[in-house]
């Protein structure tokens, strides 16, 4: 909306309800940070209603944070590009983190593409493939599955919000792979406002195992769908 300060009229955020005080800080901080970083009048303005329309969308869908099994989700995939990316890759591997916009595949890049599953499961472990296109290879150069088998720790391991923290001082000097970094959290739904929630709870990684996906890997890909009619 339009806000007067000091007979000038600027875009601007208005809390009206007091008890999402920790979520309007947060938007708040973000889109004064965007926002000043723009180099003239038309480039702001098209950042803040950018990130205004990001964080509209990201609202509607939670308000409390991230339920148990998204948290998982989000360490398993942020354990892997720490461990398993960045060594080799260093920060450009965060561009090609895609958890958070419900891509295909967690991870995708013109060499290849990942797919990361968390389990509580002892063996035989078990992951739950969400769609037929999460293993299907066609078009990729390589296409992998990588399942981490996690222990929960209250009081103990890493906690999500540890992890977070390991990446922005790792990204310190990095500035365009951390903003890259800041917007997949945020479309995760991942909110510092909400990082208390998820501080009492690590895990460890009990095991580590990588599947390359290809001819003869079980799955059940959309070519191997019956036709609509048939179903």
């Amino acid at each position: 909306m339009a806000v007067r300060i000091e007979q000038e009229t600027h875009f601007g955020v208005i809390l009206k309800e007091p008890r999402f005080a920790d979520v309007f800080t947060a938007l708040a901080e973000d889109l004064a940070g965007r926002v000043g970083d723009a180099s003239d009048p038309a480039e702001q303005a098209g950042v803040f209603l950018g990130q205004l329309a990001r964080w509209q969308k990201f609202l509607s869908a939670s308000q409390e944070g991230l339920g148990d099994e998204e948290q998982r989700g989000l360490w398993g995939e942020l354990h892997f590009l720490r461990t398993h990316l960045l060594p080799g890759m260093g920060a450009d591997a965060v561009a090609g983190w895609k958890g958070g916009e419900k891509a295909h595949q967690d991870f995708q890049f013109e060499a290849g593409a990942a797919e990361v599953k968390t389990t509580l499961a002892k063996r035989p472990q078990v992951v739950r493939i969400t769609s037929e296109r999460q293993l299907d290879s066609a078009g990729w150069r390589a296409l992998f599955l990588h399942v981490v088998a996690l222990e929960p720790r209250d009081g103990g391991g890493e906690t999500l919000p540890a992890l977070v923290a390991s990446f922005r001082v790792a990204l310190a000097g990095e500035a365009a792979a951390l903003e890259t970094f800041e917007d997949g959290l945020l479309a995760y739904g991942y909110l510092d406002a909400h990082a208390g929630r998820y501080a009492e709870r690590g895990y460890l990684v009990r095991s580590e195992t990588t599947f390359r996906v290809r001819r003869g890997f079980p799955r059940l890909v959309e070519k191997d769908l019956p036709p609509e009619s048939a179903r």
